[in-house]
């Protein structure tokens, strides 16, 4: 039998439960640390909060989830211009609404220019047509033979804004910790000493602020790495203890006191996750992490305020700066292999050679702000 680490209650048989969530790409589960109707309780709420507040970080990234699965578009985007768009996995853009442009020529005649994000929005541009210019005669059949497919880059910035943070995320991220512990030191997390956190992750009861600190460092913490943007989970127990870190996305971090007067062995143990799972390991579980790197709780603020925030910014700019990188490189990987990706193994021409050159100006014309004409 085992015995769960929320209710203490008996139980043979469970599903695998995500020592990190599953949203966030991690794979490792155990089935004999949390019962069935913990693990539902948890999916249906905590888990929940965990993963909408991360989703667009995700998005953006086109990271995917530990059992698979795309992370979801990110909807309604305005641009400056104020055009809408849908940001797909990867933070790919597409029209949530047509773009529809009319200029009248000196004869009385019209120019009409319409942007769609797929086809099917066509009779959404016609309606929009006609209802702005209702004297307008306008010839769909026309409209549509006249149409072409392209693909290019947004010429305006989007606005995004994203948040962590909440107590429902913090019971989510906590129960990651508290997984991690169980899975490592089953009887550490059965401790009394440890029932006040775990009565907040389980029911609510009790303040995030008593469990959570916000580390204020702008630089880079010394933490071992897979990828640019890995989920790095840490609990360990020094003089009775027991405390936990979590960094997200490689720039996001939170450090946690589950307890004190926990009677244990001092110990530590860690989960390190490259979401893109690009690299030789996608995980690595170890013992052998210190963390006297880490900022100290006492020494963390235990609500957000102005020096959280500033640390936040620059962070923010950094994840934001490594998914640029990312991006950029995409785009020339993709430019390449829809030029050459159908000649797999012909000889590529002079033609293949000036288009890649072409696609290839023409972004980095983009990029440096130069409007083709």
């Amino acid at each position: 039998m085992n015995t769960c680490i929320y209710t203490r209650c008996q139980f043979e048989n469970a599903s695998g439960e995500h020592i990190l969530q599953n949203s966030l790409g991690a794979r490792w589960t155990d089935s004999t640390i949390a019962c069935i109707d913990v693990q539902q309780e948890f999916g249906d709420t905590i888990d929940l909060a965990v993963a909408d507040s991360l989703n667009g970080f995700r998005t953006l990234l086109g990271t995917h989830g530990g059992r698979g699965g795309e992370p979801p578009p990110i909807k309604n985007v305005k641009d400056q211009q104020g055009n809408t768009y849908h940001l797909t996995s990867g933070g790919q853009p597409s029209l949530a609404q047509p773009i529809v442009d009319v200029s009248f020529r000196d004869d009385g005649s019209a120019a009409v220019h319409l942007i769609l994000g797929n086809n099917n929005q066509m009779g959404w541009a016609l309606h929009i047509l006609r209802e702005r210019y209702p004297n307008l005669k306008v010839d769909p059949d026309a409209v549509a033979e006249g149409a072409t497919n392209s693909k290019d880059h947004l010429d305006s910035p989007l606005h995004l804004q994203f948040g962590i943070g909440g107590p429902e995320f913090f019971r989510g991220v906590l129960k990651a910790t508290f997984n991690l512990l169980g899975a490592t030191h089953r009887e550490a997390a059965l401790s009394l000493e440890l029932d006040t956190v775990r009565k907040f992750i389980v029911e609510g009861v009790g303040d995030s602020a008593d469990f959570v600190g916000w580390p204020t460092s702008q630089q880079p913490l010394p933490l071992p790495r897979l990828g640019a943007h890995d989920h790095f989970l840490a609990v360990w127990a020094r003089d009775g203890l027991v405390g936990g870190f979590l960094q997200l996305f490689g720039e996001f971090p939170f450090v946690f006191r589950l307890g004190t007067g926990v009677s244990c062995d001092d110990f530590c143990a860690s989960y390190l996750v490259n979401p893109h799972r690009d690299s030789e390991s996608a995980e690595v579980r170890s013992h052998d992490f210190n963390p006297a790197s880490l900022p100290a709780f006492d020494g963390c603020p235990h609500l957000p305020g102005p020096e959280v925030w500033e640390a936040h910014t620059v962070r923010t700019k950094r994840f934001l700066a490594e998914y640029q990188r990312r991006a950029e490189a995409k785009v020339i990987h993709d430019i390449v292999e829809e030029v050459l990706g159908p000649k797999d193994g012909e000889i590529i021409t002079q033609e293949d050679a000036d288009e890649i050159h072409a696609r290839m100006m023409k972004f980095i014309k983009f990029k440096l702000g130069i409007r083709e004409e």
